[in-house]
């Protein structure tokens, strides 16, 4: 469960970390993920560019074009196991 004490910096950056890498994982442009979702191209670059924090409605739509559950675009990323041996 993450951290209660999650700032909205973070979040914001969160989301736009979330968002780019799904957008170049999907080989879209923000002006492809602008128009799927129907929001505006400048919004979508400023929410990616962490400038703006989107509304729930935007993360809803943002999520539907880009085919994944909202909650993903808000979910901390997964740290990496790191690789050690066991000598």
């Amino acid at each position: 469960m993450p951290p209660a004490d999650v700032t909205p910096e973070e979040l914001r950056t969160r989301v736009a970390n979330r968002i780019r890498k799904l957008v170049w994982d999907r080989r879209l442009t923000l002006a492809q993920l602008a128009e799927e979702a129907g929001v505006s191209r400048g919004m979508v670059q400023a929410i990616v560019a962490g400038r703006k924090s989107p509304t729930l409605d935007t993360v809803a739509k943002l999520a539907k074009a880009l085919r994944v559950d909202p909650i993903e675009l808000l979910r901390a990323p997964r740290a990496k196991r790191s690789k050690t041996s066991h000598d």
